[in-house]
């Protein structure tokens, strides 16, 4: 018997304004799921293994090249504080479904944003998925919603 799990990840960045309104959308765009992020978080995460960590945190950089597989951060990443890595809400959408959400304050540093990521903690190192998108200008006055899924099939 032959069983076969695939895995993709994708995402979605949405800037909105003070109102509420949809002013930038990059539509669903595939992510590059990294060498740590297959080997940390989704092969050894079931098996409960030693260094297996969640997905846990966003950041968003400003970075235009295509993210490697063997990448672990993010270039240029906005407000290099310890605001730049923000919480995850997590859901699962379908049963083959998990989704990461995040939504970063423009008041927490502003700036062209073109790369969005996902972290098992807040630092480097720990990148599981990221990509970049076509550049947006992010203002002090808007903020930007992630959302970014993993689908088992």
């Amino acid at each position: 018997m032959r069983n076969t799990i695939k895995v993709k990840g994708f995402f979605r960045a949405q800037i909105v304004d003070k109102a509420g309104k949809i002013v930038g959308d990059s539509g669903w765009k595939k992510n590059q799921i990294t060498d740590n992020g297959w080997n940390s978080c989704i092969v050894l995460g079931p098996l409960g293994g030693a260094g297996s960590y969640p997905a846990a945190y966003g950041a968003l950089g400003t970075g235009t090249a295509a993210v490697a597989s063997n990448a672990t951060a993010i270039v240029g990443m906005l407000n290099s504080t310890s605001d730049a890595y923000i919480a995850l809400a997590t859901s699962i959408v379908s049963s083959k479904t998990a989704r990461f959400t995040f939504q970063y304050d423009g008041s927490l540093g502003s700036g062209n944003v073109a790369q969005e990521g996902l972290f098992s903690g807040q630092t480097t190192g720990g990148m599981i998925a990221a990509n970049t998108f076509n550049s947006s200008a992010l203002g002090a006055a808007q903020s930007i919603n992630i959302t970014h899924e993993l689908r088992f099939s």
